[in-house]
């Protein structure tokens, strides 16, 4: 009876945990296969995932190491994050990789005299 008990518990925490809304901001650290880690969290993307901000991201594999990433979400069973939503944009104060400077040192200098 009380294993019964404990299998119930433990089944309904983890319908619980499925719906629990997450929002991660923070930087892409590191990809896994197909999954995204952000703020310590394994992000997976779904084909109905939506990619929004500039073109930097069409998919997980395609955000840049480093890159600023905003991701709404749900909590799944596991303990990852299924994203909803995501928006990456390159970690600084340029947002597009067409509007990086093609010298880097020249660039740095000017703007920090």
């Amino acid at each position: 009876m009380l294993v019964f008990a404990f299998f119930f518990i433990n089944s309904s925490s983890g319908q619980a945990l499925a719906k629990e809304r997450v929002k991660l901001d923070g930087y892409a650290e590191w990809h896994y296969h197909r999954v995204l880690i952000v703020e310590g969290q394994r992000v997976q993307a779904t084909s109905t995932t939506l990619f929004v901000g500039n073109t930097l991201a069409r998919d997980l594999e395609s955000i840049p190491l480093g890159s600023e990433v905003k991701v709404d979400s749900s909590r799944n069973a596991d303990g990852s994050v299924l994203a909803r939503k995501v928006e990456a944009k390159r970690n600084g104060t340029h947002s597009t990789p067409s509007a990086l400077s093609r010298n880097p040192e020249r660039e740095l200098r000017r703007n920090y005299r």
